[in-house]
Order: C-alpha cells, then structure tokens, then sequence
C-alpha cells in the first residue's frame, strides 16, 4: 500500500500520566508508534501534523475537561467571582480544602483560581500555588445565596458540603423562625 501514497503523516497524541501502564510503557509504545510511520516510506521524509502529550488533549477518555458551567455571561455577576485560571490535576493528584467550619475536604481533577469581587469566601486551598485561595464563596442575592465551588470536590466531600448547606439555609433557618430546638 505505501508503493501508492506519496506522503506517511500522523498524529501523535501518547496518553501520559495514565493509570493502566507505566510512564516507561506509554514512551515506549509512542516511540514504536512514530517508528513504524517513519519505516513506511523508507528514505523519504514523513510529517508528524500534530503532537498533544499532555494531559488535556481530544482523547474521549480524558476526564479532565470539564466544558461549560464556569462563571461567565452575567453569572460571574451572580456569584461575585471572577475565573482568573483554571488548573487540571493528574488522575492520583489531589489538593484540599478547609472550609470555615474547620472541616477539610478533597479536591480532585480541577481547581480554578478565582478573583473575589463581593462574595464571602467560605473555604480555602490548603496546598500548592493555590494555599490560602479562595475555593468556595457565597453571595446573597435577592432574598437568596448564591454558591459558588471553584473546585471538584470528590463525592463524600460534595454530599457532605450540600447536607451542610441544606441544613443551614432551610431546616436551620425555619427552626430558628419557629423557635424550636432542631438537632
């Protein structure tokens, strides 16, 4: 078949930082890869049209590309925050979050450097670059609050945060209202 083609290109896109193969492994199967392009049309040149090894690129698998949903067309208005830079973990990397209340959560995939404008800060990074950043805020607005994570949190960290927030702004506040005693 090479005899009929008069050009060999590719695309290489080695999936780095993965949890079935070692770093070793995923270098070796690229460089086989790239040999057996190169081997197809012996002593002509090939073309490599396009490199990604890094972690956010168009594998379906990737996980770490979260499109839509951040602040953006009035909502950043909304929730009184401002996304500066957003920053993709690898897939064992993790960072945390200590919330006002002294409990302490875990971030994983993704956590977004935000700018405050008006909102509470609820909780704060507590390792890398991001330690002592804002990580979760609110804002009142109208007669209502509005939340805002700059971070995945995993799902315990998330259930436990939306049982906290149920609690305190309904099931608190109408027992207050009633003045009743509410465990």
């Amino acid at each position: 078949m090479t005899d009929k083609l008069d050009v060999i290109s590719w695309d290489s896109y080695p999936r780095f930082h993965n949890d079935y193969e070692s770093l070793t492994d995923t270098f070796t199967r690229s460089a086989f890869d790239h040999a057996v392009m190169r081997s197809m049309k012996k002593d002509r040149p090939f073309m490599l049209m396009e490199s990604a090894p890094g972690l956010v690129n168009w594998h379906d698998y990737n996980t770490l590309c979260y499109l839509g949903g951040f602040p953006g067309s009035g909502l950043n208005e909304l929730f009184g925050v401002t996304i500066e830079e957003l920053d993709t973990y690898y897939p064992n990397g993790k960072n945390y979050v200590t919330f006002s209340n002294k409990k302490q959560e875990t971030v994983k995939d993704y956590a977004e450097q935000i700018r405050v404008q008006d909102a509470e800060i609820l909780g704060t990074y507590v390792e890398d670059f991001h330690a002592g950043e804002a990580a979760a805020t609110r804002k009142q607005t109208g007669v209502g609050w509005a939340y805002y994570t700059d971070c995945r949190l995993d799902q315990v960290s998330m259930t436990e945060l939306i049982k906290e927030l149920i609690f305190e702004r309904y099931i608190g506040r109408s027992c207050i209202k009633r003045r009743m005693l509410c465990l």
